[in-house]
């Protein structure tokens, strides 16, 4: 099942990203990221990229501040 989700924050090893509240997400699942469009040039060869992950910790206090959750997630390899 997919997913929006908006970055907030990326590094070669993971990424910190708003997902929708309903979304079901718990630390310690394997997921898949699927990147779409990149506007930041440093970052432009993640376009179109799938990536294996798995989700490191989820903030629920994220939700008062942007209706979203926050989720952290590690790489299964380092991308950038």
């Amino acid at each position: 099942q997919d997913f929006p989700a908006r970055c907030r924050d990326v590094s070669a090893t993971g990424m910190y990203m708003y997902v929708p509240a309903a979304t079901p997400v718990k630390k310690g699942q394997t997921i898949r990221i699927a990147v779409g469009d990149v506007s930041e040039p440093t970052l432009a060869d993640l376009a179109g990229r799938e990536m294996p992950a798995t989700v490191a910790r989820v903030d629920r206090w994220a939700l008062t501040e942007t209706g979203r959750l926050g989720v952290g997630i590690h790489f299964a390899e380092a991308v950038v």
